[in-house]
């Protein structure tokens, strides 16, 4: 690993660990399920690979979802943050907040 690194230009400190973690890491942005990434790292359940890379799937959870429902009309399928956004001038409606 050590001669992989320097003939690479590398930094030197760079480990085996970090390869493991970027594998996960594009599995993850890839949409493979955490049991088949937890499966991948010879963890026994899916606890661990959440807490480490569980922020990674929101950005595949588009990407699955069109894979998986092509047929949807974009106008149906509309993201969160634009209905969290609609929530928030709502609510500032109210309680009289900037937003």
């Amino acid at each position: 690993m050590r001669k992989a690194v320097a003939l690479a230009g590398i930094d030197r400190n760079f480990c085996f660990h970090a390869l493991r973690h970027t594998y996960a890491s594009a599995l993850v942005r890839r949409g493979a399920t955490l049991n088949t990434i937890a499966d991948q790292l010879g963890h026994v359940n899916t606890v661990q690979v959440m807490r480490t890379y569980g922020h990674l799937a929101p950005c595949s959870r588009a990407s699955e979802i069109r894979q998986l429902a092509p047929s949807i009309d974009d106008g149906v399928a509309v993201s969160a943050s634009h209905q969290a956004e609609a929530l928030r001038q709502i609510r500032a409606k109210f309680t009289g907040e900037h937003v």
